[in-house]
């Protein structure tokens, strides 16, 4: 009986942790800033690139939220692949976390069209592991990527 009070008080700390909203991040230096998003805190998949389309030769992309050099605002997609300096993305929902199904690269898993986005000249860093590389870190510095591959600036 006392196991079972401890697992249903266990349980009811989780439920209400979770609905606080708390995810279990440190929080210390962040008061009074912006709260970060799922995209911001856990991912390194996620680019902001301009979403005039293909009127727009702003080229704009960015790991962060902000505005493209045209003045709307960025919009958020993660990437599904790199094919040399371009990157392919789905401009899905922020927690969405799908891939490509086939060879076909014009539409991922969830049923969104993808985006095609050169990362020349963005000041976009990229996972090194080949030509054609599903490992979608990206990052805007050098450093290294979750495969341990060295980051490599695009053009």
């Amino acid at each position: 009986m006392k196991i079972a009070n401890v697992l249903l008080g266990l349980l009811f700390f989780v439920c209400v942790f979770s609905l606080s909203g708390c995810s279990g991040m440190d929080t210390a230096g962040h008061e009074g800033k912006k709260e970060l998003t799922f995209a911001q805190v856990d991912r390194h998949d996620v680019l902001y690139t301009c979403p005039c389309g293909m009127q727009c030769d702003c080229n704009t992309a960015s790991t962060k939220p902000g505005k493209c050099d045209c003045g709307r605002a960025l919009k958020w997609a993660h990437v599904l692949k790199r094919e040399g300096t371009e990157a392919i993305l789905c401009q899905s929902d922020e927690r969405c976390q799908c891939y490509l199904k086939s060879k076909d690269t014009a539409k991922c898993s969830c049923g969104s069209s993808t985006k095609r986005v050169s990362l020349v000249g963005t000041g976009i860093y990229f996972c090194k592991s080949g030509a054609s590389s599903f490992c979608n870190y990206v990052s805007d510095s050098s450093g290294k990527c979750k495969c341990g591959s060295e980051l490599i600036k695009a053009g």
